[in-house]
């Protein structure tokens, strides 16, 4: 299988970056050891026994988000912010919100294949959104940071899924005066370059 329809199927990657369960950080380390997990058809995630292979390629992705982590420490999940239903994305990446608001990713821009691979973590039906707005609206839309939030065993899984967006070549760092991430989305596309040009170079 190809390197970028196996990152496509498989959110090994994209769970491990920006990635907080609660209730103990010892359940995290223990699915990741021995775990894995993907969608199914109803955008559900599945957990099932991780190959030794996957293992081995969880181990390095953890590696190089840690020295990343090192020098620029990743954001953390609003604790404030009240969780709102992803509604719809459009093909450009605007996501409507169930409350009305219209956002757009902040420091990113993404293929229109990637806005659809991201879809699936932002509209998935046990999938709650925490959203901190970065600016004020842009044509109706505002830049923002969006975490997702999902049951997870016994307890909840948060994620930010652009950073393995990023990470899986599906989307690019774009600088803006209104992220707090330019710099780690910068080092994260410089971490993840193999992975980067596979997708790129296997991509529709």
């Amino acid at each position: 299988m190809p390197l970028w329809k196996l990152l496509a199927s498989s959110v090994v990657v994209l769970t491990v970056m920006g990635c907080h369960r609660t209730p103990t950080d010892s359940d995290e380390t223990q699915l990741s050891a021995s775990a894995t997990a993907s969608r199914d058809s109803s955008g559900k995630v599945v957990t099932r026994d991780a190959t030794s292979e996957e293992l081995s390629r969880l181990s390095d992705v953890l590696a190089r988000v840690a020295a990343v982590d090192q020098k620029f420490p990743q954001g953390k999940a609003p604790s404030a912010a009240l969780a709102v239903k992803g509604k719809s994305m459009t093909p450009t990446g605007e996501l409507l919100l169930a409350d009305g608001r219209t956002i757009v990713f902040d420091g990113v821009a993404c293929t229109k294949q990637g806005y659809e691979y991201l879809s699936r973590f932002f509209l998935g039906s046990d999938a709650t959104l925490l959203v901190v707005e970065n600016g004020p609206a842009v044509g109706g839309n505002v830049p923002a940071e969006v975490w997702v939030v999902e049951p997870m065993g016994s307890g909840t899984s948060t994620t930010f899924p652009v950073e393995g967006g990023i990470s899986t070549g599906w989307c690019d760092a774009k600088r803006s005066d209104t992220s707090p991430h330019n710099d780690r989305f910068a080092a994260l596309e410089t971490a993840f370059t193999a992975e980067r040009q596979a997708y790129k170079a296997s991509a529709p």
